[in-house]
């Protein structure tokens, strides 16, 4: 069991990256809201509850798929999307990994999709295939549903492979997660831009979806906004987490708890000259206590996206589409071992959750995309005008003074029937001797 160490390290890793980013006051009950800034008394209070995370240094490809294991020398494992659809293990893919190699390669990669409400209202259409039909130069929120219960899986399979796993040292911890959400180039519209923290934290939400704690949150000052992308950064965030019994088998009585109010908050970050007090709980076994206990499932939402029109054309002449495109990405990089401590990482991308895919996405596309269409409302036939009154040879004499009266009356400001009898028979008998002498002239 030299190895050991390392194996554990790496089941370290794939651990952090389950941690999932919240949205919140969107509806479900068991949502919470993300604060754009929790308040802390020093710099170094902070520093406890996060860990370095230089995500776009560790993962340069936003949109990859897949899961990625590398335990140095000691063996590699390297999931594609392809893997998943030939129904591989994992030890199809890498002979190091024991007993766990059983594990479905479809158990180990991160999962997601894309669901569109128009702003103000609450049912989104998650899971359906259908492409949705918006309305021109109106505004949508975009929902992306996160399963990252796979990373977990891993972390507890690796624990199989060694003995006494949850003893393992584990330290220079560095984590994060990068969303990506853009437009193609056949869908006309506009991110909401935010001028402020507060805005930010209205428009972009992370949210857990199954009541469990978050320990990742939007970083909004790394994040970016433009009109056709937005990239959001997430931080591995323990302030959230609630108490958990220490996993260390050797834990002094100071140290049976860990996160939580009056406990020690591990974040895997020591000196050397921390290494005899950081060992009673900055070890594997916490771990992945901590991945287990806090958030599988999370939803990110987008909201008030304007949306214009769409472009790219379809069987129908009167209906376009144009389609979003997201994706989640993250990594872990730590050095681990109960002897040796050796370097290990993971970096994980997510695909597409067969249901909820679009009918319109080909075989092999693994992308989380979304599609939308606009539909042009067929023409009006134009209704013949109507004649507003008749000529005055077609009317008879009475019609023509009812008319003289009706337009005295919009002359002098009187409504319609209110014109006094007096008037009325004054005008009928001046509209009829107009009409006989212009027929007796006529003769």
């Amino acid at each position: 069991m030299k190895y050991a160490p390392v194996i554990v390290a790496a089941i370290s890793s794939l651990c952090i990256s389950c941690p999932t980013p919240i949205l919140a006051n969107e509806t479900t009950p068991s949502t919470t809201v993300v604060e754009a800034s929790q308040p802390t008394t020093s710099t170094q209070d902070q520093s406890q509850y996060t860990a370095p995370n230089n995500v776009e240094k560790e993962v340069p490809d936003e949109n990859k798929q897949g899961t990625s294991i590398d335990f140095g020398f000691f063996g590699k494992a390297d999931i594609q999307p392809n893997d998943i659809e030939a129904g591989k293990n994992l030890s199809d893919i890498s002979k190091y990994f024991g007993s766990f190699g059983d594990e479905k390669a479809d158990d180990l990669v991160v999962k997601g999709d894309l669901s569109i409400a128009k702003s103000g209202e609450d049912a989104y259409d998650t899971q359906d295939q259908d492409t949705y039909q918006v309305e021109k130069n109106s505004t949508y929120n975009l929902k992306a549903d996160l399963d990252v219960s796979q990373i977990t899986n891993t972390i507890n399979g690796m624990s199989k492979m060694v003995y006494h796993s949850n003893d393992a040292y584990v330290n220079h911890l560095e984590t994060g997660m990068r969303a990506t959400f853009s437009m193609d180039k056949d869908l006309e519209g506009t991110f909401y831009i935010p001028s402020s923290e507060a805005e930010m934290n209205e428009h972009y939400q992370l949210v857990s979806t199954d009541g469990k704690p978050l320990i990742y949150k939007i970083n909004y000052q790394k994040s970016t906004f433009t009109p056709n992308k937005v990239t959001i950064i997430m931080d591995l965030d323990l302030s959230k987490m609630t108490a958990l019994a220490n996993a260390y088998s050797s834990a002094d009585a100071s140290h049976k708890q860990i996160y939580g109010e009056g406990n020690t908050i591990e974040n895997f970050n020591h000196t050397e000259d921390e290494y005899g007090v950081a060992y009673q709980t900055s070890v594997f076994g916490n771990l992945k206590s901590l991945i287990n206990n806090s958030a599988q499932s999370m939803a990110m939402f987008i909201k008030d996206i304007v949306i214009n029109d769409a472009h790219r054309a379809t069987d129908d002449a009167k209906v376009r589409n144009g389609s979003f495109y997201g994706n989640l990405t993250g990594y872990f990089k730590a050095q681990a071992g109960s002897w040796l401590k050796k370097p290990v990482s993971f970096v994980w991308g997510a695909m597409h959750k067969v249901e909820g895919k679009d009918s319109t996405q080909k075989e092999g596309d693994h992308s989380i995309s979304l599609t939308v269409h606009v539909k042009d409302e067929p023409n009006q036939p134009e209704q013949p005008n109507q004649p507003e009154q008749q000529t005055a040879a077609a009317q008879t004499p009475n019609q023509v003074a009812s008319q003289q009266v009706q337009n005295q009356g919009v002359q002098t400001g009187v409504e319609d029937g209110l014109v006094s009898p007096a008037i009325a028979m004054m005008a009928a008998s001046a509209g009829i001797m107009t009409l006989l002498k212009k027929r007796k002239d006529q003769e």
